[in-house]
């Protein structure tokens, strides 16, 4: 889900955001001063894009309480258990 979130949340007039956006989780962890370096302009807009919705989502109080509310059942993996029923 949280991919589709990701499509969804994407400009569709720039592909180049869109795939930055889309394949962040699965780039190496880099800091983002080295995605900066490493791939062309727009594609490093989806990355800080992408990191923008992560962060938004996962610091808004409806997310922490639903990830409070699966945490004794499902421990460590609430969060994805979250992202996947959302």
């Amino acid at each position: 889900m949280n991919f589709l979130a990701h499509a969804v949340l994407s400009p569709s007039e720039n592909p180049q955001i869109r795939l930055g956006n889309l394949m962040t989780d699965r780039l190496r962890k880099l800091p983002l001063a080295h995605a900066h370096r490493q791939y062309p302009p727009f594609f490093q807009l989806g990355i800080q894009l992408h990191h923008a919705i992560d962060e938004f989502t996962d610091n808004h109080g409806i997310v922490r309480e639903i990830i409070a509310h699966f945490r004794p059942v499902f421990g460590h993996y609430a969060g994805v258990v979250s992202d996947i029923l959302f």
